[in-house]
């Protein structure tokens, strides 16, 4: 088991705006999907996929930025990510991004430290 040293309601509120966008740009008939791993001991990583309305290449960094958003239901402040991406980089992590372009969906990869349970 691994353990992570965070403040529970921060955490959730990452998870929170990641997944809101997730279901917020994929249509009804589409699938949002998470998916969890340890690829090396000390590290959580998160991968939160959608089949929804993919970012063009060039947004990808961008979406990470204050009141910046990308893709055409434009809801919101443009906050959710640029918080959610300070919040990871405080404890050490990243989030990015990943999409093959527009109508291709996307995938937010969350890495962050974790330590085996007693060390």
């Amino acid at each position: 088991m691994h353990v992570l040293t965070v403040d529970p309601s921060r955490v959730q509120q990452v998870f929170w705006n990641v997944l809101r966008n997730a279901a917020k740009f994929t249509p009804n008939d589409g699938v949002v999907s998470v998916l969890s791993g340890n690829p090396r001991p000390d590290q959580l990583v998160v991968e939160i996929t959608d089949t929804g309305v993919g970012i063009e290449l060039e947004n990808l960094e961008k979406i990470f930025d204050a009141f910046e958003q990308a893709g055409p239901r434009r809801e919101g402040l443009g906050l959710g990510l640029a918080i959610s991406k300070a919040v990871i980089k405080m404890r050490g992590g990243n989030i990015r991004a990943v999409s093959a372009g527009l109508g291709k969906g996307a995938t937010f990869i969350i890495e962050v430290a974790a330590s085996a349970d007693g060390m």
